[in-house]
């Protein structure tokens, strides 16, 4: 039901692209994240993109590695990391492409952190986001398993490592929240994106 898929990933385009070009939606996608900060303007997205995107690219440059070239705020993310690890264990893949089909549905990503014991994402900030991260996390854990990259079983183990003011937090997640694994609302998330993609496609026709 669960199966690992051949991708190509552009770095420049940022997409995923099977074995025939196709291209293949992104988790983020999936689970519709954009949507999640519609209500912030538009101009201070962008300045929160592009913050973020420097943040995961520092980050990932401590985890491949480690060192945190003398920067305060990165200092104080390897030794919040480093507590996390003590519950994760040792980093085995880190920003890896992957892809996977559930039932036919294709869809890939690339994880932040893949730990032994489980699947971290780096986040900015938390807010009121951590259902939205769950139910990402519950797509990159499925990459995972798909994937062979950790033990199936650990790849339902998910944490968030975010920035707080100048320090850095993690939130080690429930593992079902209102009955509901992070897994199954992923699953239902990406049922859904193609389900509309077929009614788009039938209700444009006329």
């Amino acid at each position: 039901m669960l199966k690992k898929k051949t991708i190509h990933f552009s770095e420049e385009t940022h997409k995923y692209l099977d074995e025939s070009g196709n291209a293949i939606p992104s988790v983020s996608i999936i689970i519709g994240t954009g949507k999640h900060f519609s209500h912030i303007p538009p101009d201070r997205q962008a300045d929160i993109m592009a913050r973020g995107s420097k943040l995961h690219q520092d980050v990932d440059y401590f985890i491949s590695t480690g060192d945190t070239l003398g920067v305060p705020l990165l200092e104080k993310f390897a030794k919040k990391f480093t507590e996390l690890t003590n519950d994760f264990g040792k980093v085995v893949a880190n920003e890896k492409p992957m892809a996977a089909e559930y039932m036919g549905y294709a869809f890939a990503g690339k994880p932040d952190i893949v730990c032994e014991g489980g699947v971290i994402e780096v986040k900015s900030s938390l807010g009121s986001s951590e259902r939205i991260y769950g139910i990402q996390l519950g797509g990159y854990g499925m990459l995972c398993e798909a994937n062979e990259v950790i033990d199936a079983k650990a790849t339902q183990n998910y944490a968030i490592i975010y920035k707080h003011n100048d320090d850095w937090e993690y939130r080690i997640l429930s593992k079902e929240y209102g009955g509901v694994t992070q897994r199954e609302a992923f699953i239902a998330s990406l049922l859904k994106h193609y389900a509309d993609k077929v009614l788009n496609l039938y209700n444009n026709y006329f």
